[in-house]
């Protein structure tokens, strides 16, 4: 890799406005690649995918667009109606056996992502070549392409960013519990090297593979970068500013979708009001189908006066002013590969209240409090101790890496473990 080319998929995050999980990832490791490749002599290159082969793309800046769903390119918003708001229905459809399921679901993603791709150069792979599979690759049948790659002497290189459909389904829509396996069991078999963004998802992917004997290629962790991106995207909308100004706030950044538990979070809220705490939310996550009745629960606690901002568009410079001027960033989740917002808010000094998840544990430092991820009880009770100063958290900045160290990062990576004799530790 130290001569050879690199090749990043984006076929998933180019057809997407916003920066948030997979897609903020992606956006920023694609965008710290270029620019240690451009300093060092390599050739990068964004690629998309098409059943023939992958095709040279351009990744287009994000809007953190406040659409209903990303339609940027022809046949997306379609694919978002599947498998979103179509949901009841899809799932009833598919509540036939994956292996019935499979081939209709690889033409029809194959059609809207090709479609996608409509015009664009086809990519000559060669000896040399790593291509890095990081993106949502279970939404389109990436083998056709990543195994014609691997075929024309490229290495393959694919990032589990954790195992949700496998391990707590319950938080997907179930068409992708079927599709994520196929895409898994492929990976193990297609791939030269597996990188897995903590610890924690590295360990479930051991375990999962040993357990249905499957074969790994050799794995290693990655570190996912922690600094926001300099100057924003955007600028802070002046109701943002006046809340802040107005009380001590605690922000929460994520989607609105089952899995961040955003229940527990107003629960424990409405129980601080209660009790007469001043403490306000603000709240940053786009609103999804599966979690309406969090959306309208929210507009209700707003109408009804209570201390709290919803911002369904936040863009990055709203987020950074967030975790600038909060008390804590609190983290509801159930379910989580690595915890971005988490390593963010450290970043800048932000103190973190958070479920225990094992990956949250793995991450965390003196400025960081684990609650249980069932207990609204036990959550206000950390926040108003917090909020009392009776819970003392670290407000010093603690960098753990930046993005252009995690792009260095998978470049020595790849090179240790797929150059010939070569070692790697983790």
């Amino acid at each position: 890799m130290a001569a050879g080319r690199i090749f990043f998929d984006v076929t998933y995050t180019r057809v997407q406005s916003r920066t948030v999980g997979i897609i903020r990832t992606v956006r920023r490791m694609a965008a710290s690649l270029a620019e240690l490749a451009g300093a060092s002599g390599r050739s990068f290159q964004p690629v998309t995918f098409h059943r023939q082969g992958f095709r040279a793309c351009a990744l287009e800046a994000a809007s953190n667009a406040a659409a209903p769903s990303d339609t940027r390119h022809d046949g997306v918003g379609l694919l978002h109606f599947a498998t979103r708001s179509a949901k009841p229905v899809i799932e009833g459809l598919l509540g036939l056996p994956w292996p019935l399921v499979e081939p209709g679901w690889a033409l029809a993603s194959s059609l809207v992502f090709e479609r996608a791709a409509r015009g664009l150069p086809p990519v000559a792979f060669r000896e040399g070549d790593t291509l890095l599979l990081f993106d949502a690759a279970w939404n389109y049948p990436v083998w056709d392409a990543a195994s014609k790659a691997r075929q024309a002497g490229a290495k393959v290189v694919t990032l589990v960013h954790d195992l949700m459909p496998i391990e707590a389904p319950q938080y997907c829509v179930r068409w992708v519990r079927g599709a994520f396996d196929s895409w898994l069991r492929q990976a193990a078999a297609h791939s030269d090297l597996i990188l897995c963004n903590s610890l924690s998802t590295q360990a479930a992917l051991t375990t999962h593979a040993d357990r249905h004997a499957m074969a790994l290629p050799p794995s290693r962790t990655l570190r996912l970068g922690d600094d926001l991106p300099a100057g924003g995207d955007g600028p802070v909308r002046e109701a943002a500013r006046q809340f802040a100004k107005t009380q001590p706030f605690y922000a929460a950044i994520g989607t609105l979708e089952p899995k961040k538990n955003y229940d527990l979070l107003l629960d424990a809220f409405e129980a601080l009001w209660r009790q007469g705490a001043r403490a306000g939310l603000l709240l940053a996550g786009r609103a999804t189908p599966e979690c309406r009745a969090v959306g309208r629960r929210l507009r209700q606690l707003e109408a009804s006066g209570r201390p709290l901002l919803w911002l369904g568009d936040a863009n990055d410079a709203e987020i950074a002013f967030m975790l600038g001027q909060a008390q804590a960033l609190v983290i509801t989740s159930l379910f989580e590969g690595f915890g971005l917002p988490l390593v963010e808010a450290r970043a800048v000094g932000c103190p973190v209240i958070a479920t225990n998840l094992p990956c949250f544990r793995e991450l965390a430092d003196d400025g960081v409090h684990l609650v249980a991820s069932a207990d609204p009880a036990a959550l206000a009770d950390a926040l108003a101790r917090h909020s009392a100063g009776q819970l003392t958290l670290s407000r010093i900045p603690n960098p753990g890496v930046s993005w252009n160290d995690a792009a260095q990062r998978c470049v020595e990576l790849v090179q240790r473990a797929l150059e010939p004799g070569s070692t790697v530790n983790a």
